[in-house]
């Protein structure tokens, strides 16, 4: 039942994002989780446009970086989180569907020893510029990741998880994926529900670098992750 769900901080840091922050929260505000389990945190980097008043009308609370550095705000955010479970985004992040949130935590409450969960697709809009599209089909948004075989997503055309890490559980949702130091792709950044309680656990002030975090984790122990069929 939904009233069991754990509670969400979402994390968004942002400059400058007028143009692009309404859709990203529209996409959270529109989840068929409970609302009253979620606090949106938009930690703004001394923005000069209207960013910090289109966060303001979906109910974010407004946190300060001004230190011009992305990493630097997800720690802030981090740091006033209050809630269970922490989701990262950045504002040109759009949840793709109502019940994103939900299947997530779902899947988080179903196996306890996992880090989080992201997912494995990125989503392919044909209205996208030839890049977009292109990196969209081929999981990647660095070529490096991907022919270093270190990507944690995978093409358009894949449907099992072949990529570094062992797959302990093939879900309707999810592949549970055992990863060790030596095989852990670039997971942790965008659209990454994670446990709060592990996150404090890492090196993450003042800046929070989503794969040495991560690394930390796997070394320490935590290496199971949720890779969502989404």
């Amino acid at each position: 039942m939904k009233k069991e769900y754990p509670t969400i901080s979402v994390v968004i840091p942002t400059f400058n994002g007028e143009g692009r922050i309404g859709d990203c929260l529209e996409s959270i505000t529109g989840q068929d989780y409970p609302r009253e389990k979620i606090e949106i945190l938009v930690v703004d980097d001394d923005s000069t446009d209207g960013t910090v008043e289109v966060a303001r009308t979906y109910g974010a609370k407004i946190l300060t970086n001004g230190h011009r550095n992305i990493e630097r705000g997800k720690s802030i955010g981090l740091e006033q989180a209050n809630n269970e479970l922490i989701l990262l985004l950045d504002d040109d992040n759009r949840l793709p569907s109502a019940d994103w949130l939900t299947t997530c935590a779902r899947a988080m409450l179903a196996n306890p020893e996992a880090v989080g969960a992201e997912a494995i697709y990125f989503k392919y809009n044909k209205n996208d510029p030839p890049a977009n599209r292109y990196c969209s089909l081929f999981g990647i948004n660095d070529a490096a990741a991907f022919y270093l075989n270190k990507r944690d997503r995978l093409m358009a055309t894949e449907r099992y998880w072949h990529l570094p890490g062992k797959v302990l559980r093939d879900e309707e949702d999810y592949f549970l994926i055992e990863f060790d130091e030596d095989n852990l792709p670039t997971v942790g950044s965008q659209g990454f529900l994670t446990r709060r309680e592990l996150l404090w656990q890492t090196n993450h002030k003042p800046y929070l670098f989503h794969i040495d975090s991560n690394l930390e984790l796997v070394k320490a122990g935590h290496n199971r992750y949720l890779m969502m069929k989404q």
